[in-house]
């Protein structure tokens, strides 16, 4: 029989140390899968100890696999800030990108050696040119100073010092693609003032025997579509992802025109933050297999591009990443929202599947698991919101009756990106604790097609932030939630959405910001490449836009922010940098509002060490129990919260 306990109180497996350990986001767990010719199955997998390092491990089909990366080697490439693909396989042959962005090589009897030059250089999305012995590859180069300089290179598999140019002039390129006979190179490509989820081109390209561009043809320009993920068949035919119907959808090249292969209102596509994201494959039949979303749910399905028809699979997964084929067979990053994430296998011929490799995850969270209901809310001016409600779930407990649950709205980051339902301890973290969760995809978000994600584009702080506050509204409308207790909280783009909640928008009660952004011109002007022009979509053009910017920057809105905030923050985030943080914290503190800072040494944009997981944890659920007046089931260390003398004050 359940016991009596008020909501946020309820003991449960899912502790700050359990939490911590496993991954706040499970699906950047393995971040990539590649397969060598012999079958051999590789995975870079990262560690929240030891400070977060990342191994390639060769997987021994039996649950586990050997680590070819051993400490001090830390697999990590910091191409685009976000990094992305960083290894590659070449009978037996490994390649790897170690933290200090130089390739190395190691061979099957275990010697590592740098094969590129020391410089202020990065790699990243690399492909495999067997026949001529060298990787294909984006390169970032910063030795110039000022902004860097993108191309894309060969890298001798022998030694190198930084790399063969073979296509440079754009601003950046994505998504390097070589056909199975070498004779063809595909990219995506893009130039200020665009941004990769709203404007790219693509090209292919013919190859001399000595494998330079000899000719290139323009397959999509940069106009007025996202053309992406390239992909060769096995008789060279060029496929292709855009969204030119305002759905990702395929496409195939006859070296004169594109043709849509399966028009269908479904996304077969990911907008980019990270090199080497790919979510289909072309079979040997010439079938293309991948990964497709449909109202933020993710499916495996076969395409036949002689007929267009969709052929879905039907597994127990709902999220999946990292996709490679091999010999009939399928490698991929599965989970469900109730099912641990694993690397699995997948008989292409009959749909079986074994798993290769298995996130850590606990034996007793059965009965403490909160599965989503994909919600849809009526929001500002006739719109529709999306998102996914995770109710309380803990098998011993049960709330008094008549009362609800304190909300947790949560932000993703991005902004243009989206949630999924991959598990996540750290959603669980709170439902078993008797907490409710809505971790929703505001206006702007992927996988709803085109017009929904370009609501944000010069929408941002207004859309995205009606949406969060309809969400809440709603679910305390429908007697889910209580609506004296809404909290929001996210990460960079969502720490943006909590600073601008609770700025303009007169609902929630508290807010918990991760590394988040709040003034557009301060983060113009310190952030990266990728995204230094990323502010003139969001909001408007730089050069006649200064008052709107200043509007939209929660930072110079911040005397209206009256309700508690927590804010987390590495001090190497070059991305949103401390300042975007501290300068709310003296606002707050001069004013009197309850407000809480954490700085975390040697933590950038994503908190990769287990320790800083475990104390951000705490320090979150600390301040969320004492703004909503509950007692957590632990002992917590105290937060630095200061003016906590408020709180109190209200509660009276």
């Amino acid at each position: 029989m359940p016991r009596i306990a008020e909501y946020g109180s309820w003991e449960t497996p899912w502790t700050p140390e359990r939490v911590a350990a496993s991954s706040f986001f499970p699906q950047y767990w393995v971040t990539q899968l590649e397969v060598d010719s012999d079958g051999a199955v590789y995975a870079c997998t990262r560690r929240g100890e030891g400070g977060g390092r990342a191994e390639v491990l060769r997987l021994d089909g039996q649950g586990g696999g050997e680590s070819l990366t051993p400490p001090p080697f830390n697999v990590r490439t910091q191409i685009v800030e976000y990094g992305g693909a960083a290894f590659a396989v070449c009978d037996g042959v490994l390649f790897f990108i170690h933290a200090d962005q130089r390739w190395r090589r190691r061979d099957p009897d275990g010697t590592i050696r740098p094969i590129t030059a020391e410089g202020a250089v990065r790699y990243g999305a690399p492909q495999v040119d067997r026949a001529r012995r060298r990787l294909i590859c984006v390169r970032e180069d910063h030795r110039a100073g000022g902004e860097p300089v993108n191309a894309i290179v060969a890298i001798a598999m022998d030694g190198d010092e930084f790399g063969e140019v073979l296509v440079e002039g754009d601003d950046f390129y994505a998504w390097p693609a070589l056909s199975p006979d070498g004779a063809q190179l595909a990219w995506t490509a893009w130039n200020h003032p665009h941004v990769p989820w709203d404007v790219t081109s693509l090209s292919c390209a013919k190859l001399d025997a000595a494998g330079r561009v000899a000719s290139v043809a323009t397959v999509a320009p940069e106009d007025a579509e996202v053309a992406c993920d390239a992909q060769f068949g096995p008789d060279g035919t060029l496929y292709f992802v855009s969204d030119r119907s305002d759905w990702w959808n395929y496409y195939r090249w006859d070296g004169a025109a594109a043709w849509p292969v399966a028009p269908m209102a479904i996304e077969f596509a990911r907008p980019f933050w990270n090199m080497g994201t790919s979510d289909y494959r072309v079979l040997d039949d010439g079938r293309l297999f991948g990964v497709h979303n449909r109202d933020g749910i993710n499916h495996l399905g076969f395409v036949d591009p002689a007929t267009g028809a969709l052929e879905r699979l039907d597994l127990p997964y709902s999220y999946y990443a990292r996709l490679q084929v091999h010999a009939g067979k399928a490698f991929v990053l599965a989970a469900s929202a109730v099912r641990p994430a694993e690397v699995i296998e997948i008989d292409l011929a009959t749909g079986a599947t074994r798993s290769l490799l298995r996130m850590p995850a606990p034996e007793d969270a059965e009965g403490y698991i909160s599965a989503p209901r994909h919600i849809t809310f009526p929001s500002a001016h006739g719109r529709t919101g999306y998102g996914f409600l995770y109710l309380p779930a803990n098998r011993d407990f049960a709330a008094p009756a008549g009362t609800r649950p304190p909300l947790l709205v949560t932000s993703h980051g991005g902004p243009t990106g989206c949630t999924n339902t991959c598990f996540n301890p750290a959603i669980q973290f709170w439902t078993s604790r008797g907490y409710a969760v809505f971790d929703i995809n505001y206006a702007g978000s992927t996988g709803y097609g085109r017009p929904f994600r370009d609501l944000l584009k010069g929408g941002w702080g207004v859309v995205d932030v009606e949406d969060h506050a309809a969400a809440a509204l709603h679910l305390a409308r429908e007697g889910l939630v209580d609506g004296a207790r809404l909290g929001v909280r996210g990460w960079s783009a969502g720490g943006y959405n909590t600073f601008a909640c609770l700025a303009f928008a007169d609902v929630f009660h508290a807010g918990c910001a991760y590394f988040g952004i709040s003034d557009v011109a301060v983060w113009a002007a310190e952030t990266h490449k990728l995204e230094s022009r990323y502010p003139d979509y969001l909001v408007g053009p730089r050069e006649t836009s200064a008052e709107l910017w200043k509007a939209r920057s929660p930072l110079h809105h911040a005397d209206r922010i009256r309700a508690p905030l927590l804010m987390l923050q590495g001090d190497r985030d070059k991305i949103t940098p401390p300042n975007q943080s501290e300068r709310i914290l003296e606002n707050l503190k001069r004013r009197g509002v309850p407000v809480g800072y954490i700085l975390f040494e040697g933590e950038g944009h994503g908190f990769r060490k287990s320790e800083t997981n475990l104390a951000s944890l705490q320090a979150e659920l600390a301040f969320f129990s004492r703004i909503f007046g509950v007692t957590p089931p632990e002992r917590l260390p105290p937060i630095p919260l200061l003016n906590a003398e408020a709180i109190e004050a209200a509660a009276t």
